[in-house]
């Protein structure tokens, strides 16, 4: 498993042990990673990198064409990046890490700028503030990529991080023109809202939810959606099997607080690499603190707790205390 440790770029092994490979230009944030089966690229906004997955070298990307990104994925051999405050989005070299000047194109239809990025089914999902266009790769040399006709969301996403594939499922924090702050899971090309009354209105009480973190996890049978709040020290999940929401949260044992923003399983996770994780096992579990989580069916009428746990490891154990919230419904109390 590759990650980011501060400004170290990492593999965490097995057995929990590490080794670093080269550092960053940045010492915090989420990064972007991907890689075409020779090469490993780390994006963190603003500069790029190249790491080799034979001979270990880490490099930084120093190409003119490069333009720094906040997300990175692959699709087709090309590694494709998003060209930041603008409509713009390029690639790389065919199954390379090199760059061209002329290997662009614009997603223009309506005028917002692309956010993010997210390849599912070899198609390229492009996430603006108000619109999400979805191209594909016609195989053409100088212009591989088109737009997909119909293909077009008047929702884009509120949070650059946030737009996951979790299973077979494009799923993001959305915004449009008439706002932010609903979860969509994509339906073909058309979103539909999975996020509650109960979990909206939890979310308009962050400080900001354009920080929002997404990922995938799947455990028993069980797929799900996860967006973490740092701003917010909040985290929510989805879960695709059941359609039931649950918000997790972590205890320090010294103060007896619970904290919201969950720190990602350690060491294996599946999905995204929006954390700047990639090449991740099946399995899951905590081992630094105690989770506790409270569920929510995904009609907002009710809500059951999960009982807290005093071990490492999660506890199917659950039991019945519903509050009622007159502004958010049915609520964990």
């Amino acid at each position: 498993m590759f990650c980011r440790q501060g400004a170290a770029f990492s593999e965490i092994f097995a057995n929990n042990t590490s080794r670093h490979y080269g550092s960053l230009l940045t010492t915090d944030g989420p990064v972007a990673i991907a890689e075409n089966g020779v090469q490993l690229v780390v994006v963190d906004g603003s500069y790029g990198y190249v790491f080799d997955l034979s001979t270990h070298a880490w490099t930084q990307i120093t190409s003119p064409n490069f333009y720094g990104s906040s997300r990175v994925a692959f699709v087709d051999n090309y590694l494709v990046f998003v060209k930041p405050n603008s409509q713009q989005f390029y690639w790389t070299s065919l199954a390379g890490v090199t760059f061209d000047a002329l290997d662009f194109a614009s997603a223009e239809g309506a005028p917002d700028q692309i956010r993010s990025l997210l390849v599912a089914h070899r198609e390229l999902w492009l996430f603006g503030a108000t619109s999400t266009e979805v191209w594909f790769n016609v195989g053409e040399l100088d212009q591989p990529f088109a737009r997909i006709a119909g293909a077009f969301l008047q929702h884009g996403t509120a949070a650059a991080q946030s737009p996951t594939l979790v299973g077979e499922s494009v799923c993001w924090l959305g915004s449009s023109a008439e706002g932010a702050g609903l979860v969509f899971l994509a339906v073909g090309y058309q979103p539909q809202r999975i996020s509650t009354h109960a979990v909206e209105h939890a979310m308009t009480g962050y400080p900001t939810v354009s920080d929002a973190l997404g990922w995938s996890e799947q455990r028993e049978g069980h797929l799900w959606f996860v967006l973490t709040f740092p701003s917010g020290n909040a985290t929510w999940v989805y879960d695709l099997t059941s359609q039931l929401w649950h918000e997790r949260a972590y205890l320090t044992p010294a103060t007896g607080s619970w904290g919201g923003t969950v720190p990602m399983p350690t060491p294996t996770l599946s999905g995204n690499t929006s954390w700047g994780i990639t090449r991740m096992a099946a399995s899951m579990s905590w081992t630094r603190r105690p989770i506790r989580m409270t569920a929510m069916p995904s009609n907002g009428c009710g809500a059951v707790r999960i009982s807290r746990r005093r071990t490492s490891r999660m506890s199917s154990t659950i039991c019945c205390n519903w509050t009622w919230r007159p502004a958010a419904g049915w609520m964990a109390g």
